[in-house]
């Protein structure tokens, strides 16, 4: 009877409504779309097995960073629960997320290391070329054409 059942199942809620307010909706089979400010993640997608950091900030001069593989999660009651392992202590828990409002301040932030890192990447190597188009000044990088062309004879 629950061979083929999800975590999801166990926690119904209004997946028309909330699918609607595209707050919160299945990927596949592992993956899952958590449309929150609190999310940092390539499409705000989600997916099992991978490495995300969580950030509480209870206060503004109190940050508790905690690196955890996603395990599981499911939407209840306005909140997306995480079932994670801390990658430190290899302890199992749940950690929620409230989604309710996109545009509330976050007192907590999860992560995606892999998009974190690529995000890094490639804004090193825009500082590095002079590609980022904000610090050019104006005249800096534009072709400019002239009339003197070299002439080649074969």
């Amino acid at each position: 009877m629950y061979a083929n059942m999800k975590l999801q199942d166990f926690f119904p809620f209004d997946s028309a409504i909330v699918g609607m307010e595209n707050l919160y909706s299945e990927v596949g089979e592992d993956s899952f779309l958590v449309n929150s400010n609190c999310v940092v993640a390539k499409a705000k997608i989600l997916t099992k097995g991978k490495h995300y950091i969580v950030f509480d900030i209870p206060t503004k001069t109190d940050i508790k960073m905690t690196e955890i593989v996603l395990i599981d999660l499911f939407f209840y009651e306005s909140s997306i629960n995480l079932i994670s392992q801390d990658i430190n202590t290899q302890k199992v828990s749940i950690i929620h997320f409230s989604i309710s409002s996109p545009t509330s301040d976050c007192t907590r932030y999860l992560v995606d290391i892999d998009y974190f890192i690529d995000r890094m990447n490639e804004r090193a190597i825009r500082d590095y070329c002079g590609c980022d188009n904000k610090k050019k000044p104006i005249g800096q990088g534009k072709t400019k054409f002239t009339e003197d062309l070299l002439e080649f004879e074969f």
